[in-house]
């Protein structure tokens, strides 16, 4: 077993009232806020993240309004919200509505949340008013939302230029040294002429560690984009660094750039190998809300990844080794969260970091980067944390976020009734079972997806559930 300075901790907060908990630690009123999870923005936004679900991630952030917090949201399917009110105590959302995108495409800005809240606001100006002096919190205040919030009479809690410097991992690197906190050794690529130049510098930096270059792994991040979109894993032996620069323009032609709209490529070492890592003991993401007293941690929570880098989803520990890490691993990223306070960032903010045991026994973290925004494993974190509350737990539910697939069904009402079984139903089921988050439609608009957070009391029970409902999923 490794070694921990368990001493060292940090306090956590918890968030089982979600925004309305997050509103206050920033210092907010609740309801004097309004929150939105959207993630489809304008080509000129600065912030491009490609979503196939259409939205659909509007959808999960319901799961974080309680009390005076208010949420607006897309159309959602009939009887979603229903049960989400009912089970998870769900209080004000706004349902704007949903003008559906083209099939097949990644960007629709003129369905987009905060182009449709413009367009609607416009034409009813009783929306205007529930808007005027709030803070309107989106996913990103980028540009969009940002012009949003003023044609409604709302402001954003940090400027749409803040929003891309505090989400570009290009600057969280190289603020990595003043701000304290370890990072693997990396290098910046800021145009098409200097990739291949930085690629050589970040093999001359492999070497000068006693490691052979070209058997080292390297990864490869085009800035400010999410959930491994944009993300390659580069192992020379296996392939050429052309074929990177190729994926790369790819990339920029799928997120409508062109050649020379080029976005900063930030490139390190794989940490796990680094000469003093003996193992990654646990890949995390250590969440808080930085409000203007300093950076408050609100719980960690464990990624899976694919090997090539995407983020799969989320889940609490659930072993004594992961205990520990839940443990130790905040205050490695403390100083990170610290330096984005110092820096102005105030808001929701998350840090990937890779927990490691050193040749010595003792636990070690090293930064990824930054999301200054709601994770995805936010609505698992505070959905866990209320339910434990509820069922009078000592701490929170065990729990982790899980994507299926099923035969579609018309509506949301099918899917209830096909997940009868495992459905949580708060007390009836004993605090566990399965909490749809989003609604996956086909071309038709049946449901033939969800992404749902699994919670029990105890590991037996959760496990249980993973196994009924892998069962009742076709993938």
């Amino acid at each position: 077993m490794f070694n921990a300075a368990r001493e060292e901790a940090v306090r956590v907060t918890t968030i089982p009232d979600g925004c309305a908990d997050i509103a206050r630690i920033i210092g907010l009123a609740p309801e004097n806020t309004i929150w939105d999870f959207g993630r489809i923005y304008s080509a000129d936004s600065g912030m491009r993240d490609p979503d196939p679900a259409m939205g659909a991630y509007n959808q999960a952030l319901t799961s974080l309004i309680h009390g005076a917090a208010t949420g607006i949201t897309l159309k959602l399917h009939d009887g979603f919200l229903d049960y989400q009110r009912e089970y998870l105590g769900v209080s004000n959302i706004i349902e704007l509505t949903r003008a559906h995108p083209p099939a097949n495409q990644y960007l629709y800005p003129e369905h987009s949340l905060p182009a449709q809240l413009v367009r609607i606001a416009r034409e009813e100006h009783s929306l205007r008013g529930l808007f005027r002096n709030k803070v309107y919190c989106g996913w990103l205040p980028v540009s969009d939302v940002q012009f949003a919030a003023e044609e409604v009479g709302a402001r954003t809690l940090i400027s749409a230029d803040e929003t891309l410097l505090f989400n570009s991992k290009a600057y969280f690197v190289r603020s990595a040294k003043e701000g304290g906190y370890n990072v693997a050794p990396y290098v910046v690529a800021s145009d098409w002429e200097s990739l291949d130049r930085k690629m050589s510098e970040l093999a001359a930096s492999a070497k000068s560690l006693g490691l052979d270059p070209d058997e080292t792994t390297y990864w490869i991040k085009l800035d400010r984009l999410s959930s491994g979109v944009g993300v390659r894993r580069y192992e020379p032996r296996k392939g050429s660094f052309q074929s990177i620069k190729g994926w790369i323009e790819d990339t920029l032609k799928r997120l409508s750039r062109s050649r020379g709209d080029f976005m900063p490529v930030v490139m390190d070492i794989d940490i796990g190998a680094l000469p003093w890592v003996k193992r990654v003991v646990s890949n995390v993401n250590i969440q808080g809300v930085i409000g203007a007293e300093g950076p408050v941690i609100t719980g960690v929570t464990f990624q899976k990844v694919s090997t090539a880098g995407r983020y799969l989803g989320g889940s609490l520990a659930l072993t004594q080794e992961d205990e520990v890490s839940a443990t130790e691993a905040p205050k490695w990223a403390w100083p990170a969260l610290q330096s984005a306070h110092r820096a102005g960032y105030r808001g929701y903010a998350g840090v990937d970091l890779l927990l490691c045991e050193d040749h010595d026994g003792w636990l070690r973290g090293c930064n990824l980067e930054l999301n200054a925004r709601l994770n995805g494993s936010t609505f698992l974190l505070s959905v866990a944390q209320r339910v434990g509350r509820e069922a009078g737990l000592r701490g929170q539910a065990l729990g982790f976020d899980f994507s299926c697939a099923f035969e579609p069904v018309a509506s949301f009402k099918g899917f209830n009734e096909a997940f009868d079984g495992v459905m949580y139903r708060g007390a009836r089921s004993g605090y566990a079972g399965i909490i749809p988050l989003l609604m996956k439609s086909d071309m038709r608009g049946s449901i033939c997806g969800a992404k749902v957070i699994v919670v029990a009391p105890e590991v037996k029970g959760l496990k249980a559930l993973e196994e009924r409902l892998r069962c009742q999923s076709t993938k």
